[in-house]
């Protein structure tokens, strides 16, 4: 099988033999053949035959790929090559390939940038530091400030500490949430 990614005739044989035994091995060489080596005759033929083989054996993304390979052998702004971006798309999304969603946008000419993921735990680490921080500075106030205990100062240091720690607690009750 090695041979077969290195020689065409090694190649067509192994095409040939896989179409009986294993058909994803098959979708495989044909999409190689058609865009890496372009040993294939027909590479448009080709890649449609690796889509159905792939889309039957359930491995979407191969698919998808082999779909964004052939819409490049076809005319821009045509109804065929913008469903096959269109269907590329909807299975990277699926699958979360951010390679292949960049790709397709790239084959469409656009210079979209796709949005980054956000961590789920952004917000309540946040939380917690905002908190530890309005805490502590306040819980500083509140040691330094020198005059009667119902101070302005002193009670604005001490609503200070309580919202830190409330911040501090909930940010802890979130990230418990999302683990």
């Amino acid at each position: 099988m090695e041979e077969a990614y290195r020689n065409e005739a090694a190649w067509d044989a192994a095409v040939r033999e896989a179409r009986k035994k294993d058909p994803v091995t098959c979708g495989d060489l044909l999409r190689y053949g058609a865009v890496v080596k372009t040993w294939s005759k027909d590479p448009a033929k080709d890649l449609r035959e690796a889509i159905k083989i792939f889309d039957k054996e359930s491995v979407p993304v191969e698919a998808a790929w082999c779909r964004l390979d052939l819409a490049s052998h076809l005319r821009k702004k045509s109804s065929g090559r913008e469903r096959l971006l269109d269907e590329a798309y909807r299975a990277f999304e699926k699958a979360k390939d951010r390679d292949g969603m960049s790709s397709v946008l790239e084959a469409r000419g656009s210079k979209e940038e796709l949005p980054e993921d956000s961590d789920p735990t952004n917000g309540p680490a946040l939380a917690m530091g905002a908190g530890a921080i309005i805490g502590m500075v306040s819980f500083i106030g509140l040691m330094s400030w020198e005059g009667g205990i119902l101070n302005t100062l002193f009670l604005a240091s001490a609503t200070g500490c309580l919202t830190g720690l409330g911040l501090l607690v909930a940010g802890i009750y979130l990230m418990w949430k999302v683990s």
